[in-house]
């Protein structure tokens, strides 16, 4: 099972995707794996001023397809995947990803599948905005 939202985020929301990965059987549960993705303030040597994702409308249900996917393959028992809405300033949450398995190298290869995915599939178009830093 996964769950995957598409909202404004802050770090007050972790809590909630911790929980919702503990969901289910918890006899062979052995650990949650997190993963908060936050913009960046500078790039080269240049001030990012804004990042803009241009999301698709259907990102809720390619995050889900990711999430499931990746859990699958790892043998995670869940997927929790918060993403953040457009146009982002730095400092900004991007996303969190929770996974919860029953050893540490599954949540830890499913996260990493999932970010790395979110960063090639559903980041592909992102566009930073940056002014030049001054010397």
């Amino acid at each position: 099972m996964s769950f995957v939202s598409i909202q404004p985020l802050d770090l007050s929301l972790l809590p909630d995707a911790i929980r919702k990965t503990l969901a289910g059987d918890m006899d062979r549960l052995g650990c949650v794996v997190s993963f908060t993705g936050i913009v960046k303030r500078q790039r080269d040597g240049n001030r990012i001023r804004l990042l803009r994702f241009g999301l698709p409308q259907d990102v809720e249900k390619r995050l889900r397809s990711v999430a499931e996917e990746a859990q699958k393959r790892h043998g995670a028992y869940q997927v929790a995947i918060l993403h953040n809405l457009d146009d982002l300033e730095p400092g900004s949450l991007v996303m969190h990803v929770v996974v919860s398995a029953e050893r540490r190298e599954q949540a830890f290869d499913a996260a990493r599948e999932i970010v790395e995915r979110i960063k090639d599939e559903i980041h592909a178009g992102a566009v930073e905005f940056c002014e030049a830093q001054e010397k």
